[in-house]
């Protein structure tokens, strides 16, 4: 996994480098795959992601059912979610947050 602190500096230099990419989440992330993570999408590959759900909102939508308290994660990734939280909250010097168990969010304390 990449460290957080890698990635926004490869993203601001994405957004310098790559106007149009300034205004599409998607294909900011297709920039950064094929930069950074050595993916070498076709053009067809780059037009079905194009055409696809964002990950975000796959990701949200995931998060609203578990938040329902439906289809919950194994012990180990709520575990391994737990560590990547804190040290994301370490590097990004964050404010303290609290895992939820029972809502499998974060609160602020």
């Amino acid at each position: 996994m990449t460290e957080p602190k890698k990635i926004q500096p490869r993203v601001e230099r994405i957004l310098k480098n790559y106007p149009e990419t300034r205004g599409s989440d998607k294909l900011l992330q297709i920039k950064y795959l094929n930069q950074y993570q050595n993916t070498n999408f076709s053009q067809e590959q780059i037009q079905a992601l194009l055409k696809a759900p964002s990950l975000e909102s796959i990701r949200r939508s995931r998060q609203k059912i578990q938040e329902a308290g439906k289809y919950l994660p194994s012990s180990d990734v709520i575990l391994r979610r737990r560590k990547l939280e804190d040290k994301y909250r370490v590097e990004m010097k964050r404010p303290n947050y609290q895992f939820d168990p029972i809502r499998q969010v974060y609160i602020q304390t």
